[in-house]
């Protein structure tokens, strides 16, 4: 996969693993331990105004028409392979 965010997304799985492991040794030894990471599950939505221009994304769907402009929209979860990716094209 070429995509840089989806190594990002499959690493967060691997973090709460280690944190779980560190915190269970830590807990023995009576140190405080590691935060807990939360679980990843929910929609993530990204709108643009009218003034810019959704060129690329990486949703079934593509771009829904917002009354100020336009909406992506993906759900998310621990099993996503590729993080939300969009390529916008400003005004300016």
């Amino acid at each position: 996969n070429d995509n840089p965010m989806g190594a990002m997304m499959g690493g967060l799985a691997g973090m709460a693993g280690m944190a779980a492991s560190l915190g269970a040794e830590e807990g023995a030894n009576g140190a405080e331990s590691m935060p807990e990471i939360p679980t990843i599950e929910g929609t993530f939505t990204l709108r643009v105004d009218s003034a810019m221009m959704i060129r690329a994304n990486n949703t079934d769907e593509g771009p829904s028409a917002a009354p100020d402009g336009q909406t992506l929209r993906w759900e998310i979860d621990t099993r996503t392979k590729a993080a939300p990716t969009a390529l916008i094209a400003t005004g300016g």
